[in-house]
């Protein structure tokens, strides 16, 4: 099985001051070839966070967990706004 990984950083805030990272991991399919999403993770929750995945078209469906560096409010502000939108997709 072969995995591929991808960064993706989103500045969130007005003045850029929360930061958010994304990961995601796509697992090879052994028949086709072809990669599928494996898993999303979140690495801190920076102010607005849920706003910058909305204007970056990310989808937070596929969400599998959220890690912080710190629990700084730079980094946990942004959490509220994602939990909601979470809680509409249930």
């Amino acid at each position: 099985m072969t995995l591929r990984a991808q960064w993706t950083r989103l500045v969130c805030g007005s003045n850029g001051t929360g930061m958010s990272c994304m990961l995601n991991i796509d697992r090879e399919d052994a028949n086709t070839g072809s990669y599928h999403p494996s898993q999303t993770i979140f690495v801190n929750c920076g102010d607005s966070t849920q706003q910058a995945c909305l204007q970056s078209h990310i989808k937070l469906h596929k969400l599998s967990c959220i890690v912080f560096t710190s629990i700084a409010v730079h980094n946990i502000c942004g959490l509220p706004g994602v939990v909601l939108a979470l809680s509409d997709l249930v």
